[in-house]
């Protein structure tokens, strides 16, 4: 039953079939209580800046560890980004792209557990942590920042100097998790989120009833039912040891997923660093170049660390 005055669903009688209106209505009643117990109308939040040297890694921040450092960013590089799945299906392509697109691809998985750092390792000094008594933590603006970034001009081979404004994709590839809010933390619960694309519709005509070829799928509706939304670059910031709001990107797809996910990719194309993306990648790892030649010497003075900056809010639940 419906209120004719208000146009509200009503809770139906005792007797006969009180209808879907009867449901809504009790579905309404019981979010009315629920929206302020749940938090979701006053939640927490907080800003997050993880080190992926220190806190995933686990390589310490002095110079004798620098060399350690750059051989795992060297592992991480890829000749070809186009052979990597997860940038096929996540991720819109740069354009032009080039017959070799190689890039740093650092993957990593994340989580909110006691006792354990965002990634998963058991917490130490200078780790961090989400509250694990928060049953869902959700980004609102996400950041990356590079240490030790050198942007100098430079328009030769011999020396360093990178882009002024370097961009990364950080993609979000595998299962998020968050708990379920009945004030024990005990059950958790996963979803395969995929960001598909709603088709727009369109009006169907004579010449579409008598085309043997129409499809209702595909053409009343404008394209594929299926279609991946996909993630766009962001700009990555040099580290000034301080973060501004407008160092965080707010308006990406990242918005509302869960901090916990199984399987992250942090992606930093070579060509968003130089034209030449080999040499681009090599400053990034190396500094400055010395010498040229068959075996180039470099400084060693490249990137030293890679933060992620995660802005969320969370809710507790109960």
């Amino acid at each position: 039953m419906i209120d004719p005055n208000t146009g509200q669903p009503l809770v139906g009688g005792s007797t006969g079939d009180p209808g879907l209106a009867d449901i809504m209505a009790r579905m309404n009643a019981n979010w009315s209580v629920l929206k302020g117990r749940l938090n979701f109308n006053n939640p927490s939040t907080e800003t997050g800046r993880f080190s992926l040297r220190t806190e995933l890694f686990r390589i310490l921040a002095t110079t004798n560890s620098d060399k350690q450092w750059r051989d795992v960013m060297g592992a991480h590089v890829v000749n070809n980004l186009l052979t990597v799945p997860e940038f096929q299906q996540y991720c819109i392509p740069f354009d032009p792209t080039l017959t070799n697109n190689p890039a740093i691809v650092i993957p990593f998985s994340t989580t909110i557990q006691f006792g354990k750092n965002h990634f998963g390792l058991d917490l130490a000094g200078r780790d961090n942590a989400y509250d694990s008594t928060h049953f869902a933590t959700k980004i609102r603006s996400v950041g990356v920042w590079f240490s030790n970034y050198t942007n100098i001009f430079n328009t030769g081979t011999i020396g360093g100097g990178l882009a002024n404004q370097p961009r990364v994709y950080l993609i979000p590839a595998g299962i998020d998790s968050m708990r379920v809010p009945d004030g024990t933390s005990e059950t958790i619960r996963q979803w395969n989120v995929v960001d598909q694309a709603m088709p727009v519709p369109y009006p169907i005509n004579n010449t579409d009833w008598q085309d043997p070829d129409w499809s209702a799928l595909m053409d009343e509706m404008g394209g594929s039912m299926f279609g991946i939304r996909k993630y766009a670059s962001l700009l990555a910031f040099n580290d000034s040891g301080t973060w501004t709001s407008a160092q965080l990107t707010s308006d990406c797809r990242l918005i509302g997923r869960s901090v916990w996910n199984s399987r992250w990719l942090l992606i930093i194309p070579g060509g968003t660093l130089l034209s030449d993306p080999n040499l681009g990648i090599q400053r990034f790892i190396h500094g400055s170049m010395l010498s040229g030649g068959t075996n180039p010497v470099w400084d060693e003075n490249g990137v030293k660390d890679i933060n992620l900056i995660f802005q969320t809010y969370s809710y507790a639940g109960n």
